[in-house]
């Protein structure tokens, strides 16, 4: 990720160099660059999530997938989290950018502690559709 990918972004959600800190309340410290370069699109690349916050989220321009068969979402995630339902990550899409479907959340706990690669299905809201958008929210957290 060399060049900002222009999503729209809701504090603390960032893009940046991610500065290795965190893990103090959950999991491992964070990356100290990006899988492919210095950058990456990221919750607060400065440490941890906060507690008794509320979701938010980093959401990308509306996508042209309408000549699109069998998407998927390719992604390398670097995410410490407890379990739902103190603390919820997900990823979420929409084909008319109002309703959103949850395509992924954490049900466990989540501490990586290197680049993992993940692979989701889109195809059932993707194919076809000329008006998709993903999303990724962090939040709801727990209030300790």
């Amino acid at each position: 990720m060399t060049t900002h990918p222009r999503w729209t972004a809701s504090r603390p959600w960032a893009y940046g160099v991610p500065l290795g800190l965190g893990g103090r309340q959950q999991g491992h410290a964070d990356p100290r660059g990006g899988f492919t370069g210095p950058c990456v699109l990221g919750f607060n690349l400065r440490g941890d999530y906060p507690n008794m916050m509320r979701p938010a989220y980093l959401t990308s321009p509306t996508l042209d997938c309408s000549r699109l068969r069998q998407a998927e979402l390719r992604f390398r995630r670097w995410l410490n989290v407890e379990a739902l339902p103190a603390d919820r990550a997900a990823i979420e899409v929409s084909t008319d950018g109002v309703t959103w479907h949850t395509v992924w959340e954490n049900t466990v706990a989540v501490t990586d502690s290197s680049w993992e690669l993940m692979t989701l299905d889109l195809s059932a809201y993707a194919d076809g559709c000329g008006s998709f958008r993903l999303r990724w929210v962090m939040g709801p957290t727990n209030r300790r």
